[in-house]
């Protein structure tokens, strides 16, 4: 399933100056990501199915489509 993996972004200074500016901003740690997925949006159905595997397993779940 090579063709699925995430792939972290190789960034510009620019870019990551910009993102360590949002992280500071927000409290939080980043992990910038190639373009090549975005988030798919789940039904409510369907993110309570995520969120009850999460609770049961212990992992962070991270839904995504692979862009055409």
């Amino acid at each position: 399933m090579r063709d699925s993996e995430f792939k972290v972004a190789k960034l510009n200074s620019d870019q990551f100056t910009k993102l360590k500016e949002l992280e500071s901003r927000l409290g939080v740690s980043l992990i910038a990501f190639e373009k090549k997925y975005s988030l798919a949006q789940l039904s409510e159905n369907n993110l309570e199915l995520v969120k009850s595997f999460e609770k049961e397993t212990g992992l962070t779940l991270v839904a995504y489509k692979k862009e055409e």
